[in-house]
């Protein structure tokens, strides 16, 4: 940890305007955070718990495809499968899992669930890190959303922060993982890993504060530069029933969903070797 602080000073753009009493905080803050979220008992517990959603989930959403696709869906073959193990089909598997997530999560957006946590761990970073109220309100909700998504929470702000504090939105961003795509890695790492709910989540929370130190050394801003926006919080929903809020988080997931599916061929196509060069065309 403190390797990476110091390759970020050293590569920074001022070295000697680094707020260091902000940086020991946000330091403090993921040591805090790993041993709540990984050593007291009451914690473990609810994430034993969450792993069982996760479960559950990932199994009424193998039911479901299996039965719009079939054995592509998780369904059982009607041939026999010489390995089982490849059967994983993620465009009928994975992003499908994808969207069932979004929908949760638009429920519990509108619910006010994802709003009261984005705020209690925005409060957290503002008063202790010392950040602008737009710049903890995006980091935090990282945490929950994707990348795309938490800067609108504070899109009326975006015009009036600073260099360094963009710099912080943007590093949060790439820091943290969306919550639709952990129980998706859950998915994956479930039999293999541990309890990978509980280990995605912590990674993610940690590497919230974790990504404003960085961004902090590499560029601190400058003295008593801070975008005066206390007052930004989550937005309200825009649905006006759950089940119209159920249906956007959806179609919200949708997109992102189809561009990840196209990046993950893309990224086989350029690992594959090629066996059959032809060659340029003459």
């Amino acid at each position: 940890m403190l390797a990476l602080v110091a390759l970020a000073w050293m590569i920074g753009r001022a070295p000697k305007g680094v707020p260091w009493r902000a940086v020991g905080i946000g330091i403090v803050i993921q040591v805090a955070i790993a041993l709540i979220l990984l050593k007291l008992p009451p914690v473990q517990a609810v994430f034993v718990w969450i792993n069982q959603a996760v479960s559950a989930l990932v199994a009424a959403t193998k039911a479901g495809t299996s039965v719009v696709f079939g054995y592509l869906g998780g369904g059982a073959a009607p041939f026999e499968a010489t390995n089982p193990a490849n059967s994983f089909v993620l465009a009928f598997q994975g992003l499908p899992l994808i969207l069932v997530v979004g929908a949760i999560a638009g429920l519990l957006y509108h619910w006010g669930v994802i709003p009261f946590f984005v705020r209690a761990f925005s409060r957290l970073l503002r008063r202790t890190m010392g950040i602008g109220g737009a710049v903890g309100v995006s980091t935090a909700a990282n945490v929950f959303v994707g990348m795309v998504e938490a800067p609108l929470f504070v899109r009326p702000y975006l015009a009036r922060l600073s260099n360094p504090e963009l710099f912080m939105v943007m590093t949060a961003g790439l820091a943290t993982l969306a919550g639709n795509m952990m129980v998706l890695y859950a998915a994956f790492l479930t039999g293999t890993v541990e309890d990978p709910i509980g280990q995605l989540l912590t990674a993610s929370l940690i590497s919230a504060p974790a990504a404003l130190v960085v961004a902090m050394v590499m560029m601190p801003p400058a003295h008593g530069e801070r975008t005066v926006d206390d007052d930004a919080t989550a937005p309200p929903s825009d649905a006006a029933t759950s089940l119209e809020a159920a249906v956007d988080g959806g179609d919200q997931r949708r997109q992102p969903a189809d561009q990840r599916g196209g990046d993950a061929d893309r990224r086989h196509r350029a690992r594959r070797p090629r066996q059959h060069d032809p060659g340029p065309c003459r």
